[in-house]
């Protein structure tokens, strides 16, 4: 924090803690308890050294804990908050709350609403940041996928771009962002890609479909 201060003011901390540490997409090894003390921890060092360091709680999944029948990661870490008495001084120990949405265009809104609606009824009002949003194609000539979790063509990637963007700022998001501008290397065989541009640097049609949509959203206001 000190060594971007001025050029970096939002710090997400780590990434989807959701996904259980025994799931091959885990991304954090440790328990709700865990990951609690990451954020807290995080968060008095980083506004130790820079009060206007904005601090996002890890962007979630959700559908990890519905498939897996756990109760919602949000719900659980604010239990484990609220047995920390200094949590209510310093708002949960994080600023802004993240989700990743990937694939259905409902699910934008719905997720949105679930997840202000159960920190609102926790006491929290948290701005509501998507992180991570994308439907990658199956039908890409470069890379294509051959066993798509979601059919999606490419011309449906870029309709999701401008309907993803338009659902979740019309349901209070204050950000959205795609994941990921280019694929840094040649997606393995078979997997999906993600990129706007795909490791060649040619443009899909999300890349045109996503930069009309900051044209045209730009200056929204909710």
């Amino acid at each position: 924090v000190a060594e971007y201060q001025g050029q970096i003011k939002h710090w997400v901390i780590w990434n989807e803690p959701d996904i259980a540490s025994d799931h091959p997409g885990a991304q954090f090894d440790g328990s709700v308890h865990d990951y609690y003390q990451l954020l807290k921890v995080a968060y008095l060092a980083a506004k130790s050294v820079d009060p206007d360091a904005v601090i996002h709680m890890a962007a979630l999944t959700f559908w990890h804990d519905v498939v897996y029948g756990r109760e919602p990661y949000i719900l659980r870490l604010i239990k484990v908050a609220d047995t920390d008495r200094s949590a209510a001084r310093y708002k949960h120990y994080f600023d802004v709350f993240t989700l990743h949405i990937y694939f259905k265009t409902d699910t934008v809104h719905e997720l949105i609403a679930l997840h202000r609606q159960m920190m609102e009824q926790a006491g929290l009002s948290k701005p509501i940041w998507i992180n991570e949003t994308n439907a990658p194609p199956m039908d890409d000539r470069e890379s294509p996928w051959l066993t798509p979790l979601f059919p999606v063509t490419l011309e449906q990637q870029a309709s999701f771009m401008v309907q993803s963007a338009a659902l979740a700022l019309g349901s209070g998001a204050e950000r959205v962002a795609v994941y990921k501008l280019r694929d840094a290397t040649a997606p393995a065989p078979g997997y999906e890609p993600y990129g706007l541009f795909s490791h060649s640097g040619y443009p899909r049609p999300a890349s045109l479909a996503y930069g009309e949509t900051i044209r045209q959203l730009a200056t929204f206001n909710d």
